[in-house]
């Protein structure tokens, strides 16, 4: 299921199973063709490269934390 977004609450598991977070909002990306998603997880499990699993209608879909990027609107990105 990786062409489905997670619904929003979604568990996001360790490499240990351990609940470490949950999906905070989801889309569907029509350039990439699969979902994305921003989740808020534990500080232990949130430096970027760290690979986690989100549950997707009961199956574990492998996820990894990304660099968080900002922007301020007043200047272009």
């Amino acid at each position: 299921p990786t062409n489905t977004a997670p619904a929003v609450g979604s568990l996001v598991l360790d490499a240990q199973n351990r609940k470490v977070g949950s999906i905070t909002s989801s889309c569907l990306s029509p350039a990439l063709h699969r979902g994305l998603a921003m989740a808020l997880v534990d500080s232990s499990s949130s430096a970027p490269g760290t690979e986690l699993q989100v549950l997707i209608n009961h199956i574990a879909i492998p996820a990894k934390v990304e660099k968080s990027t900002s922007c301020d609107f007043r200047e272009t990105c």
